[in-house]
């Protein structure tokens, strides 16, 4: 069996001086961390094929015990955040459907969400990713978020069996009734889930807490419609796209913006696209 290693790290020598004086500065960080700390913790995930197998490997900056003891914070959560927060983002949406959240219990994600608003501390709007397979899961969910100070929360339907969009309807009445008035972001992703229909979304925007719906189908006639429709609807309601690439026609189409994962590691570059939409600038954008 063959074992593949994927390393796309590049060095120059003014990259390892920049790297050696992190490294000096990050250890001194870590020495006044406290005893629940492990510093420079090392992390492998083998998956075998039939015959090969690829291997991924690092190490995190620090894990921190919870207080349970059972579970455990990854400190380059906390840092992303903190660089989130320094950027031009808008919000974050943390556990997103780009991670690993499927394989996550509740406690695990609830950790993440709190270590977010932790380090957030209000400077950006909070969205808690909390799609699950049942609204008695997503609402489970919800009441916890709402305690941290979340202000949105994202759902698809739930996910592995198929629906009809009247089940579909029943679910997110269900989940935004139990809400109470915390916002509920429907997420259309037909590629993991059962959609959310067009005349589904129509019954949905009657509810009052139903506020926005990102959508992640990449069709831009389906996100064109349904942003002719909340004009004319609801112009309150917010349509986000979950497409990268769809981003400038989406704005054309009248959505209000987007949740992608591009604009985490690229927030001044999405900003500038949407400032330059806004200002007009349309072949900058």
């Amino acid at each position: 069996m063959c074992f593949i290693h994927i390393d796309n790290r590049t060095f120059s020598g003014t990259d390892v001086n920049a790297m050696q004086e992190g490294a000096r500065l990050h250890r001194k960080i870590q020495g006044k961390m406290g005893g629940d700390y492990h510093a420079e913790v090392p992390l492998r995930m083998e998956f075998p094929f039939d015959d090969f197998a690829i291997v991924v490997e690092g190490r995190a900056d620090g894990i921190i015990d919870g207080d349970d003891k059972k579970s455990a914070i990854i400190d380059e959560i906390k840092k992303q955040t903190e660089d989130i927060c320094n950027s031009e983002a808008d919000a974050i949406l943390p556990v997103a459907s780009t991670g690993d959240y499927v394989k996550m219990d509740l406690d695990e994600r609830l950790a993440v969400f709190s270590a977010v608003a932790e380090i957030n501390r209000g400077r950006k709007k909070l969205i808690a990713s909390a799609c699950d397979t049942s609204a008695t899961r997503v609402l489970k969910t919800i009441s916890a978020v709402k305690k941290m100070g979340y202000d949105a929360c994202l759902v698809c339907p739930p996910y592995y069996y198929p629906l009809s969009q009247d089940a579909v309807y029943d679910f997110f009445k269900t989940v935004c009734d139990g809400a109470g008035d915390f916002p509920v972001i429907g997420y259309h992703v037909p590629f993991f889930t059962t959609g959310i229909e067009i005349p589904t979304f129509e019954k949905l925007l009657d509810i009052p807490n139903f506020v926005g719906m990102k959508d992640s189908s990449a069709v831009m006639k389906r996100i064109a419609h349904l942003c002719e429709i909340v004009s004319q609807k609801r112009p309150d309601f917010a349509v986000y796209t979950g497409t990268d690439d769809c981003l400038f026609p989406a704005l054309c189409a009248g959505c209000f913006g987007s949740m992608t994962a591009l604009a985490a590691t690229m927030p001044t570059q999405i900003r500038a696209i949407y400032n330059a939409f806004d200002n007009r600038d349309i072949d900058t954008a």
